[in-house]
């Protein structure tokens, strides 16, 4: 995502070009999907109305937001206690992962995704470009943006330019019990600082990012300051860091990241995930071995008589419609929706989640070709016939459980996504154990309705957390120390 020296990189490109000029026309996507996801507020129409004839009186950064007022306001004001002024209209663009804000000559062809375009009065045609559709466009005052939730009602101070003092960062610091990365990110108390700077200063500073705020000494808090401060500026000057596909106004990669301390790469948490990964698949190949000879076959016997004697007519079907959601229909369309929603623009990352439930699926029928292990039978099965069965038909042979794959893959990739990614908001964590309680129960119903032995869910279990933990280190190829930099 474009942090704080990407937008301003870009602010400063498009200054020159925009400031005083007039739009003559005005054009979005014809796709209505997408026209909601990128015009925030207003309406599509009221957007399109509101900018035409306008002119553009200066071109501004507030955060990670580029902000620029119109001929009915005087160019905004940016203080350090993260107020706007509150009349006149502005146009405010947020560039989300992938959105690029550029000036084009007309007769050019508009490259692919690309979903606004306004044709100036010299001549040139701003336009808007975002493969993931994450951005968003916004029209109006401050005070109708706010109460819309179209731009945050509080944005911290500016960390660069001078409007963030030593005193103010350390009376900023002292005052939230929180990690310090996670301070960093929170654009209530620094606006602008992303993963990326965010991992620097950290870096920089010589302090560890889950490290408390308020057990920072002085000395570290002094450091950090600095350290924000310097990796900041040094990414301005080198205009911003091209990790991914960030370009500036004029399409040119920024270099940033030749120099960063820390490189986005293969890093040592998926090196250990994959690790750990590898760990679960060969516990449970040697689970696969054990069942093959024989070895669980007492426990699986008590294991079933024993939560079957415990049951009843309610606990039937409560369990019956709760193993649907191991089912391979219902998992496709989890992981599908998680595709969809986060990686859209993205192929490979979109369709990630369903593949590997499809992998985990096609892993089950092997097993069950393999490894000789009889399935419960008729005489043990408790799944209410009333229900629809889903696909789910008990087979000669048992291990692994699919339903307990799927369910680990699928929900264990929602825990992630909540947990890492905040994927429901800034307390999403709190679905966790929801998420584990999930995972226990579809593999406890497996076993109570006689689908599965008790070993049948272990191999489940263990084969999906393998390909889980092969998944996220994927998604995690984060940033890890670039050996060939020395400090200053």
């Amino acid at each position: 995502m474009p942090e704080l020296p990407e937008v301003e990189t870009i602010v400063r490109d498009l200054r020159p070009q925009l400031v005083g000029r007039r739009i003559e026309s005005v054009q979005l996507t014809r796709d209505p999907a997408i026209r909601a996801r990128l015009v925030r507020f207003p309406s599509p129409a009221h957007f399109l109305r509101r900018l035409r004839g306008r002119t553009i009186k200066s071109v501004e950064r507030r955060g990670k937001y580029i902000v620029m007022p119109l001929d009915a306001a005087a160019a905004g004001t940016f203080p350090a206690n993260g107020t706007l002024e509150a009349s006149g209209e502005r146009v405010i663009v947020h560039l989300g992962m992938t959105g690029h804000l550029r000036v084009w000559e007309p007769e050019e062809t508009p490259v692919k995704h690309t979903h606004f375009r306004a044709l100036l009065d010299s001549g040139l045609e701003l336009r808007y470009d975002d493969p993931r559709q994450f951005g968003r466009l916004v029209i109006g005052s401050l005070d109708e943006l706010i109460a819309a939730r179209a731009f945050p009602a509080r944005l911290g101070p500016e960390p660069i330019h001078g409007d963030l003092t030593e005193a103010d960062f350390e009376t900023l610091v002292k005052s939230r019990r929180r990690p310090v990365k996670s301070a960093l990110l929170d654009q209530s108390f620094l606006a602008g600082v992303g993963n990326i700077y965010a991992d620097e200063a950290c870096f920089r500073a010589g302090i560890r990012p889950s490290r408390w705020t308020h057990g920072l000494t002085l000395r570290e808090r002094r450091a950090l300051y600095r350290a924000i401060q310097t990796v900041l500026e040094n990414s301005i000057a080198a205009r911003g860091s091209s990790i991914i596909n960030y370009v500036d106004a004029f399409g040119v990669r920024g270099s940033n990241q030749v120099s960063a301390l820390i490189r986005l790469r293969w890093p040592l948490l998926s090196r250990r995930l994959l690790i750990t990964a590898g760990v679960f698949f060969a516990a449970f190949v040697v689970v696969a071995l054990f069942v093959d000879f024989g070895a669980f076959a007492r426990m699986n016997m008590r294991m079933t008589n024993y939560l079957q004697n415990r049951g009843s007519t309610g606990q039937n079907i409560g369990l019956g419609i709760f193993a649907y959601l191991g089912s391979i229909e219902v998992t496709l369309v989890i992981a599908a929706l998680l595709g969809a929603a986060l990686f859209r623009g993205l192929r490979l990352l979109a369709v990630l989640p369903v593949a590997f439930i499809l992998s985990g699926s096609v892993l089950e029928i092997l097993g069950k070709q393999v490894i000789v292990s009889a399935a419960p039978g008729n005489a043990f099965q408790r799944f209410p016939d009333f229900l629809p069965s889903l696909g789910h038909n008990v087979g000669r042979y048992s291990f692994p459980s699919g339903h307990v794959v799927r369910a680990t893959i699928a929900y264990g990739l929602v825990l992630y996504l909540a947990e890492r990614w905040e994927l429901f908001g800034r307390d999403s964590s709190r679905l966790s154990p929801v998420l584990v309680l999930v995972i226990f129960f579809v593999g406890y119903g497996v076993v109570y309705l006689g689908w599965h032995w008790l070993s049948d869910a272990l191999g489940g279990l263990l084969l999906g957390l393998a390909l889980l933990f092969a998944l996220i280190a994927y998604l995690e190829r984060k940033r890890t120390v670039n050996p060939g930099h020395q400090l200053d």
